[in-house]
């Protein structure tokens, strides 16, 4: 776009069977300046209906975030990119909890905050191997947005002054047949107690597969994938090491802990994931993907039953 590589995307989530369970809208713009500084808009809005506390409520959770990014190139090599980010954002969040057949206790618990985020990200390309690490420090601007009581409301001891570091490093290595031996270590670490929206969620996808996407947060946590992926059945690599159509098989491991700052009573402070599991990847054409995976949990959760199967399928596309 206008010649000097400006991009502009979007995104958008729903539930296919309950459209209210979830629905996500979020785009960008990112404007390249010059050959080493680019400056990224984004914004999301957000609406979910989700039954909680074993069904005898609703957690209705809205809201609308827009942000400010500056990127900043830092100094790479054809095998070793790396880059710094400034951002800050801002949060409005509504949430209202409604307990079934008594309207007069139901909770409303709005939000509006500012957060400054600082942002590290270097990838490394090897002969037969890939690596990727990310480190974001996050910092609640006390005095912009709402006051000390919003916080307590959305949860106790919570405040405006919060910290919290978050990060991931990944590894993929090829090996010698054509399969891939994949890796990945992912965590929070925080100052205290966090409001749910800068918590770190586990479940899903993203991090446990065979347990509900979100299942549940925490202030701090840590996650690990392992996976072997087989050769792949179709396609051919090209001169630089990469194929534009692609289908492999996997098996996984995963796992993971969070832990949250002051449990209330009757509250677990530890919730611990485990799952294994297989599936399948495909990339059509470099940019059409899609993954089914089928997932045993481990472990017991409120709302996954151990050696429950769980079947999860991603379409996706990207340009």
């Amino acid at each position: 776009m206008f010649q000097r590589g400006d991009t502009i995307g979007g995104s958008f989530q729903v539930a296919p069977e309950n459209p209210d369970d979830s629905l996500v809208y979020s785009g960008y713009y990112l404007s390249r300046i010059n050959e080493h500084l680019s400056l990224m808009l984004q914004a999301s809005k957000q609406d979910s209906d989700v039954a909680t506390l074993g069904g005898s409520s609703a957690t209705i959770g809205k809201g609308e975030t827009f942000g400010i990014r500056a990127l900043f190139d830092l100094p790479s090599t054809a095998t070793f990119y790396q880059n710094f980010t400034l951002g800050l954002d801002w949060k409005k969040l509504d949430e209202i909890t409604y307990f079934f057949g008594n309207t007069s206790i139901d909770i409303t618990a709005p939000i509006e905050y500012f957060p400054l985020s600082a942002s590290y990200a270097a990838t490394r390309v090897g002969k037969g191997d890939f690596t990727e690490f990310n480190l974001t420090a996050t910092l609640g601007l006390r005095g912009l947005g709402d006051d000390y009581a919003s916080y307590e409301n959305k949860r106790y001891k919570a405040n405006g002054n919060f910290f919290h570091l978050r990060g991931d490093v990944s590894h993929t290595h090829d090996l010698k047949n054509g399969a891939q031996l994949f890796g990945k270590l992912q965590g929070q670490l925080a100052n205290g107690v966090l409001i749910n929206s800068e918590q770190l969620s586990g479940g899903g996808l993203g991090s446990a597969r065979g347990y509900l996407e979100a299942s549940a947060l925490g202030d701090n946590g840590l996650f690990a994938t392992l996976e072997y992926r087989t050769p792949s059945f179709i396609g051919a690599e090209d001169k630089d090491g990469k194929r534009a159509n692609e289908w492999r098989i996997h098996a996984f491991l995963d796992g993971g802990v969070l832990g949250i700052y002051d449990a209330l009573p009757g509250q677990e402070s530890t919730t611990t994931f485990a799952s294994a599991g297989f599936g399948t990847r495909v990339k059509f054409k470099e940019h059409f993907n899609g993954s089914i995976d089928l997932a045993f949990p481990l472990l017991d959760q409120a709302t996954t039953d151990a050696f429950d199967p769980f079947l999860s399928f991603r379409g996706w596309a990207d340009f």
